[in-house]
């Protein structure tokens, strides 16, 4: 059954024992995305205008990407006699020496002698890919006599390159997306198109491994109004562009600096810029005070003349998508991070950089919230919640693809409160019940834990994958409840795939029916 989500969120009386819930509610125009992944809001910078041992004076940090334990980022020289692919660990403070950390490390263009001889020095925005339990990193690279896409591996004993091969785009490259089914994307340095490359991942386990990209197709990017970008609308200086977790959307970075007649331009468009990925649509870009603009969405960066005396600018650079919201990562959270370069051509001022990372969550918590105000921290950020779901709702007001979460007390707060948005609620702690008693309820209810215990997820239509995005429940059910319906169908695959059970009433513990820990998507019969 296709989801058939109500044009508006109306919730009518709230009254919360808080367990961890999920209700997927609301959407405010048809789109055909599921997950939740709109990573909008500013959370926090750091570092901020750093200058180290692995971003010195001299150097320029072009992008960032990451697998599951770990940053890497590349960086270039000022004077283009090197570049480095740095990997440090996740709990590794950036502003430290990360040479001392165990688990650093780093390759330089100096010892690849065909990155030498050609004179491949400029390593943009990489990205991370998974094939056969080997992590890559691709990273595109110009400077030479065309484009090239080099892989690297990581491994314990550190990186290596794999294989390089020059890519058919009629320019120089400065970032690479890799989709989640594999494919590569990337675009000109100037963009209204992104063009899509098949990339043959066996050929990389083979010996000796090779590299092969295999054009696909073109895809046109439109603005926000649905038009093509054009020679006069397009993206200028591409930077960096990570898909989600889903690959419902893709985030892109873009913008340079100009000072004193150097520079590539400033352009209106500089920033970020997100796109869902059926149509290729843009459907949020960032604000950027520099430019006198406000909001929640504050990538912030100031790529005219920034050092006085003497030449310097911030210009946009390369983004990585990571939820870091577990505390892995000393004084960083958030969703998508993003770097600025400090950039400067004379030495009043270093050449540093700064981290920003912006999240998806709205924070509501009735004990130690506030009433909204335009500060820093943003209202709605763990360092400054909101007091009440009203507000949390209404005050920006949330977005399409955010999640609300209500932290661990019981409350009782009525009204009527409506979102023109997609809009997912977790609410974390205790005993779950909303509405009540749940009988304006309907839906099923999915338990990690026997005897409905533990983390929960609430969903009121078909969901064809329970690992896709922020609902990450796949094959961790123990125990379900229904409300008001007939029937629920549990699928043992993604995709309504395997075998399935049906359920017609509560189960409290999935295990004697052979279900425990497998359901991967469901099915709701009203």
């Amino acid at each position: 059954m296709k989801r058939n989500y109500r044009k508006f969120l109306i919730i009518g009386v709230f009254a919360f024992l808080i367990n961890t819930l999920s209700i997927m509610i609301g959407l405010c125009q048809s789109n055909t995305r599921k997950a939740f992944e709109a990573y909008y809001l500013k959370v926090g910078d750091y570092p901020t205008d750093m200058t180290n041992v692995w971003n010195p004076n001299g150097t320029e940090t072009q992008g960032v990407t990451h697998d599951q334990n770990n940053w890497y980022f590349t960086t270039t020289d000022h004077d283009e006699g090197n570049a480095r692919l740095w990997r440090i660990p996740v709990s590794v403070d950036l502003i430290s020496d990360v040479r001392q950390a165990p688990g650093h490390s780093v390759i330089e263009m100096l010892s690849i002698q065909d990155f030498v001889d050609n004179h491949n020095w400029h390593w943009g925005d990489p990205d991370h890919y998974k094939y056969n339990g080997v992590d890559y990193i691709c990273v595109p690279i110009t400077g030479g006599p065309s484009a090239i896409i080099a892989v690297f591996q990581s491994t314990n004993l550190g990186l290596n390159l794999v294989a390089y091969s020059s890519i058919s785009i009629g320019g120089t490259i400065g970032w690479c997306a890799v989709t989640p089914t594999g494919d590569l994307v990337t675009s000109l340095d100037d963009a209204k198109v992104l063009e899509r490359f098949e990339v043959k991942w066996d050929s990389l386990q083979t010996f000796p491994p090779k590299l092969y990209l295999i054009y696909k197709d073109t895809h046109q990017l439109l603005d926000a109004s649905g038009l093509a970008l054009n020679d006069n609308t397009l993206l200028h200086n591409m930077q960096g562009g990570e898909f989600t977790p889903s690959g419902e959307l893709l985030y892109i970075s873009c913008g340079a600096g100009e000072c004193w007649g150097f520079g590539d331009g400033i352009f209106p468009t500089d920033g970020i810029h997100v796109f869902e990925t059926t149509t290729w649509q843009e459907i949020k870009r960032s604000i950027n005070p520099a430019r006198g603009e406000s909001g929640y969405f504050d990538y912030r960066f100031d790529n005219g003349c920034t050092c006085t005396p003497g030449w310097g600018s911030q210009t946009p650079e390369g983004l990585t998508i990571w939820d870091l919201d577990d505390g892995r990562a000393p004084k960083i959270s958030g969703q998508l991070h993003i770097l600025v370069n400090f950039y400067n051509r004379a030495s009043a001022c270093d050449d540093g950089i700064s981290l920003q990372h912006f999240g998806g969550k709205i924070i509501v918590d009735a004990t130690n919230g506030f009433p909204p105000l335009w500060t820093t921290p943003f209202p709605g950020t763990a360092k400054r919640p909101f007091n009440t779901v009203k507000d949390a709702l209404s005050w920006y007001p949330a977005w399409d693809g955010a999640q609300i979460v209500i932290k661990a007390w019981s409350f009782h707060e009525t009204g009527t409160f409506s979102s023109s948005s997609r809009v997912e609620l977790v609410s974390e702690g205790g005993v779950s019940t909303l509405g009540g008693d749940g009988s304006s309820l309907i839906g099923v209810q999915l338990f990690e834990h026997p005897n409905y215990q533990g983390t929960s997820r609430f969903f009121t239509s078909d969901v064809p994958d329970l690992d896709l995005g922020t609902i990450n429940f796949a094959d961790v059910a123990s125990s379900v409840r229904l409300y008001n319906l007939s029937e629920a169908q549990l699928y043992d695959g993604n995709n309504y795939g395997g075998g399935y059970l049906s359920v017609t009433q509560d189960i409290p513990d999935l295990t004697p029916l052979g279900w425990n820990d497998r359901v991967g998507s469901l099915k709701i019969i009203p």
